[in-house]
């Protein structure tokens, strides 16, 4: 009797430049148990996984200077690239550095990230960058800003931490630009958050229906204090805080044209 298999294709890019990744580790293990699977990303950042069994899986992206990230996916079917599989990988960080990656799928087919603090500060599509100065204070970056699906959209923050961000809490929103009203019904937006070395958590939407509000068009994702350089709180473990390196509860470049 012929045992089911499947194929399972992804792209891997960097975070921060939107480039495509050569040379990362992709290896898939059956969380029941197994051989591993393992295939390097091609020249243009693409990977197949061929006879790959139905099952539950925790895929580890790894490659040298980058954050390894690992990833529970079930199979169930052939996977196409644009799917869960893919990943943007961030550049390891300083302690005091924070990288926000969203990516979804081909609908809705523009969401936009947005960061505000203290008030006045707000970094989104049309101010990409707030903060520093000579004091050193927080400052935010809207690295990458996708607007055809996917992504990944990547926000930066440095200068966290210290006496000078007193009260300063910023909070991660994302917004769909086309005012579908469908983001949580497509279920596919996804925030990975990135700290120094670490992947602090993994935030879907369909895990955050509580959060997602203005007529479905905005998903409030986490908030940072940007004085303590900790997550203050996000949408799957609501109220519960980081304490030291370590989150309490997770589940584990175009620009735009017209405005």
């Amino acid at each position: 009797m012929q045992k089911i298999a499947f194929k399972v294709n992804g792209g891997v890019k960097n975070s921060r430049s939107g480039n495509f990744l050569s040379g990362v580790k992709v290896t898939a293990r059956l969380v029941a148990g197994g051989p591993a699977l393992s295939i390097n990303t091609g020249s243009n950042g693409y990977f197949t996984l061929a006879g790959v069994a139905p099952g539950e899986y925790d895929f580890e992206y790894k490659k040298s200077g980058l954050i390894t990230v690992n990833r529970n996916i079930r199979i169930a079917g052939n996977m196409n690239s644009g799917g869960p599989a893919d990943m943007a990988m961030s550049p390891v960080m300083a302690p005091d550095q924070w990288r926000a990656v969203l990516k979804w799928g081909a609908q809705p087919l523009d969401l936009d990230t947005h960061a505000r603090w203290g008030g006045w500060n707000h970094v989104f599509w049309a101010n990409r960058v707030q903060g520093g100065g000579w004091r050193r204070t927080a400052k935010v970056t809207l690295e990458q800003d996708r607007t055809q699906g996917y992504g990944p959209e990547t926000l930066y923050f440095e200068n966290m931490g210290g006496n000078k961000n007193w009260g300063k809490k910023i909070k991660y929103e994302i917004h769909d630009y086309t005012q579908s009203g469908n983001m949580l019904a497509k279920g596919q937006a996804e925030v990975t958050l990135y700290n120094g070395d670490r992947v602090v958590g993994t935030y879907k939407i369909k895990d955050c229906p509580r959060w997602v509000y203005g007529s479905g068009n905005w998903w409030h994702v986490f908030t940072i204090d940007a004085r303590t350089n900790r997550l203050d709180w996000n949408c799957v473990s609501a109220g519960l805080l980081q304490t030291n390196a370590t989150v309490t509860k997770v589940h584990s470049t175009s620009n735009h044209t017209s405005r």
